[in-house]
């Protein structure tokens, strides 16, 4: 148990294993940011105040809403929000301090990072057990106890040494961070959504090239995008298979080359939607393959994407070949049989 004076921290392991495999969604983003302006309204306050529209305050709030809306939890650095909305990391502190007054998100602390936030869900019906699991939290009247602690107890070092009590300047930014609202479906609506210029009814092409001419536009999309954010959001608007979040997860946070970490996006489109547990082994056997190659040093001349296909295809040819290749069987030895003569008759 943790002392209710204590900071309230969790370890990256423990909190990881909630989030891999995570699904955000815009729709449970504009519910959570719904429930909080009610809250805030309902003690008496104006959300507005608090979160004035098209500023930087409201940005940030907006990127730990989105966090929040897979499994409940989330870790980020402050700076790392301050660097994706461009703030300061003041208006950073003062958004996080806005909600973490209204009551429904814990604020802690990563315990072997450096600076790190983690945001837990009280409304989450996750709640209870990333708290028992990750915090090792089984009395929740502790966690009231912290929060009515001292002002800021619980705010990374990164951020404690400024004046809490300073309010920040409301920089106006052109417009929120723009989120895909289709987070279920994939194909044409999916697409036209993102970008009103893909018209495909008027392309006079067969299906085939449709289905090209559409996978090339979202995967150019995927490397264009260099916000982690952002890529979160058009994966879970693009992907709609279990396996495909599998596979980007393994690769973004496990031992792989960096150029693999890189395209790990489009490496989880590529697979389809109609990847299968056996297929699956078939991807991870051509990821280790590339990986081992680019740890020796070797170079790339074609894209990642395309060398993974290539080997991926490979490997599957080879299985079916193996697969449909038919046994050979040893000839059975014949025994010779003679006519039966009956001498004795004879």
């Amino acid at each position: 148990m943790k002392s209710a004076s204590a900071i309230i921290t969790a370890y990256n392991y423990d909190i990881q294993k909630y989030m891999e495999g995570q699904r955000l969604s815009t729709k449970v983003k504009k519910s959570l940011l719904d429930q909080l302006e009610k809250a805030i309204t309902e003690a008496g306050e104006s959300f507005y105040k608090l979160f004035p529209r098209n500023t930087k305050r409201t940005e940030v709030l907006d990127s730990i809403m989105y966090l929040l809306s897979g499994n409940g939890i989330c870790k980020i650095e402050s700076k790392t929000l301050a660097n994706k909305v461009g703030c300061s990391v003041r208006t950073v502190y003062t958004a996080v301090r806005h909600l973490k007054e209204s009551g429904l998100v814990l604020v802690a602390g990563l315990a072997d990072g450096q600076n790190k936030y983690v945001f837990v869900l009280k409304s989450h019906a996750n709640f209870k057990q990333i708290m028992h699991e990750v915090f090792f939290i089984d009395d929740l009247s502790e966690i009231e106890a912290v929060e009515n602690g001292k002002s800021g107890e619980n705010v990374p070092a990164a951020v404690s040494s400024i004046d809490q009590n300073a309010e920040p300047i409301a920089e106006q930014v052109a417009g929120h961070i723009a989120g895909l609202e289709n987070a279920e479906t994939v194909g044409i609506q999916g697409v036209e959504g993102t970008n009103p210029s893909f018209n495909l009814i008027s392309l006079n092409i067969n299906k085939q090239e449709n289905k090209i001419y559409i996978q090339n536009a979202i995967e150019n999309e995927l490397a264009e995008t260099t916000d982690h954010q952002k890529e979160l959001e058009q994966i879970n608007t693009y992907y709609t298979n279990d396996l495909q979040f599998k596979l980007y997860n393994e690769l973004k946070y496990g031992q792989y080359h960096q150029q693999l970490k890189q395209n790990a996006s489009i490496l989880g489109l590529r697979i389809g939607s109609n990847c299968t547990p056996k297929s699956y082994i078939q991807t991870l056997q051509a990821v280790i393959k590339i990986n081992k190659f680019l740890i020796a040093g070797g170079v790339v001349r074609e894209s990642i994407p395309a060398l993974f296909t290539r080997i991926y295809q490979d490997i599957r040819r080879v299985c079916e070949v193996k697969k449909q290749k038919p046994k050979v069987r040893e000839p059975k030895e014949r025994t010779r049989t003679l006519p039966f003569y009956d001498w004795l008759n004879e």
